[in-house]
């Protein structure tokens, strides 16, 4: 895998409470990124992902629980960003089960609990990059397989390689770029529409996007 190159992905980093943000972002500043929204409400959030489309999410749950899992359920889905597979990590102090559950259940791929050390955040961030979960996509769940191996058995959801744009971003994999734009993965039994595909690529890299179009038949091929 290329060298992770941390300065080249956005951060949308939500938290209302403001030293928890001012720690978090610390530590992602240290472990190297520069590219970071610091957003204080949920409607801020949600403009970002809508206008911005950030390479990560970040947001904690304190105060607004049910909503943030709302927000991350309407991300899944893709009601909210052209790019449904986004990664994005929970934090809390919590660690009680209903609140585990509730954000496994809601699609997120992980939950961070507080205290965070700079170590333990740029170990979450590169399992994202190096060993993501496969996704599962159903009726009511879109997000990490977690399924244990005997939930596996015939007829079970058959769990697909999600686009992964954090991933391209930071190792500035182009061949994972190009493959964002053909559309990877399966949704639902058929492939990523090539227009979701080709919004998740210019958010990326616009200048790249337009040469991969100039040069590579990419219409025949989805």
């Amino acid at each position: 895998m290329s060298e992770i190159d941390y300065s080249r992905a956005s951060v949308a980093l939500y938290d209302p409470v403001s030293v928890n943000q001012r720690t978090t972002r610390y530590s992602l500043h240290e472990i190297g990124f520069r590219d970071i929204f610091q957003l204080n409400t949920l409607s801020e959030l949600r403009r970002i992902v809508q206008d911005d489309a950030p390479h990560l999410i970040i947001a904690e749950t304190a105060d607004h629980e049910a909503e943030v899992f709302r927000l991350v359920r309407a991300i899944r889905s893709g009601e909210l960003s052209n790019n449904p597979f986004v990664a994005l990590l929970l934090t809390s102090w919590r660690r009680d089960a209903d609140l585990v559950r509730n954000a496994i259940g809601c699609g997120a791929d992980d939950l961070l609990i507080r205290p965070l050390s700079n170590s333990f955040v740029e170990d979450r961030i590169r399992t994202l990059i190096r060993a993501r979960k496969p996704f599962i996509v159903t009726s009511d769940y879109i997000g990490p397989d977690r399924r244990r191996d005997k939930e596996r058995g015939a007829g079970a959801v058959k769990p697909i390689e999600a686009p992964n744009v954090l991933k391209a971003v930071v190792t500035n994999d182009i061949e994972a770029l190009y493959e964002l734009l053909r559309g990877t993965g399966t949704l639902i039994g058929e492939f990523v529409p090539f227009f979701v595909a080709l919004g998740i690529m210019l958010a990326v890299d616009v200048e790249l996007t337009l040469i991969l179009l100039l040069v590579t038949p990419i219409m025949g091929t989805v």
